[in-house]
């Protein structure tokens, strides 16, 4: 089914009209498209053609390595990292745990299965902007 769908909008190729939603339309990362498909299926219902929100298939996989810590891997469609803090990331850390264990649940549940989080680009912008 994913050979037929936009991997940016998730707008079919062919019948235009008919969404695909979550893991019935065998997308990778489907959780954290909501927010793309949210923006799109209003646009489409409210008649406009041009689907501008569009999904960059950012994921993130908190690995945990031990009862305290974990490394956060932030990446991308093509696996190019994505990386949203300033230190490095690859690194276990006990702050990554923490927003493993008491930040991404909530976030997941109210914020991203809701359509109102987007992804951590301003953030990334924000804390890196001095390394470019």
């Amino acid at each position: 089914m994913a050979q037929w769908l936009e991997q940016w909008t998730h707008g079919h190729r062919i019948a235009v009209s008919i969404p695909r939603l979550g893991v019935s339309c065998d997308l990778l990362f489907s959780a954290s498209q909501c927010g793309v498909l949210s923006k799109n299926l209003m646009a489409k219902m409210k008649g406009q053609k041009d689907l501008q929100s569009k999904y960059t298939g950012y994921t993130s996989c908190p690995l945990v390595t031990s009862s305290s810590k974990c490394i956060l891997a932030e990446f991308d469609f093509t696996n190019t990292p994505t990386e949203t803090f300033p230190f490095d990331q690859s690194k276990e850390r006990r702050s990554m745990f923490l927003l493993k264990s008491h930040v991404l649940p909530p976030m997941y549940w109210f914020m991203m299965t809701k359509g109102w989080w987007h992804g951590p680009a301003v953030f990334r912008k924000i804390f890196n902007f001095w390394r470019n």
